[in-house]
Order: C-alpha cells, then structure tokens, then sequence
C-alpha cells in the first residue's frame, strides 16, 4: 500500500480511496452512522458500502433474472448467438 501512495503523490494526486472491511457490530455501526473516522491521526469520510447478490443468469437464454431449470425461453448460445445450447459447441 505504500507503494501505490508513493506512486499516488508522484503522479500529483490529492485524493484516494481505502476500502476496509469491517465486521458488522457496534462499533463500526457507530462509526459509519456518524460517516466520520480516524485515520493516520486525522478525521477522515466514511461510508458503508453494501455488498448486493447478483441476479441470477439462465444459462439456457442467457438472459437475468431467473435460472435454466425455470426457464420458458428459447435456448441462446453464449459463444454464437444461435439458438441452440452453448453445451453444444
């Protein structure tokens, strides 16, 4: 990490961003709801970054939002685009 910050004030840059991760508990509630922390001395911006699942992709049609089992589309290649299977390449 200290590399890329020397690098960083080589290149003139006057801001950054450092991604922690934290166990959810009191304390780093606490910390992200007042959206302030300390950092190497000084009061520094936090936010909470919610991680989300991604949709599911049919890998019968390709398309979001629901699985092959459950799907009621054409089959579409992921390699050509064809309507066939992409198992079929």
């Amino acid at each position: 990490m200290l590399a890329s910050v020397f690098a960083m004030k080589q290149a003139g840059a006057t801001a950054c961003g450092i991604r922690f991760t934290l166990e959810r508990n009191d304390a780093s509630d606490h910390v992200l709801s007042s959206a302030r922390g300390f950092l190497f001395g000084k009061s520094r911006n936090a936010r909470f970054f919610e991680e989300h699942q991604s949709a599911p992709v049919c890998n019968k049609c390709l398309q979001v939002g629901h699985v092959e089992m459950l799907c009621a589309f054409p089959p579409r290649c992921r390699f050509c685009f064809g309507d066939h299977l992409s198992k079929s390449h």
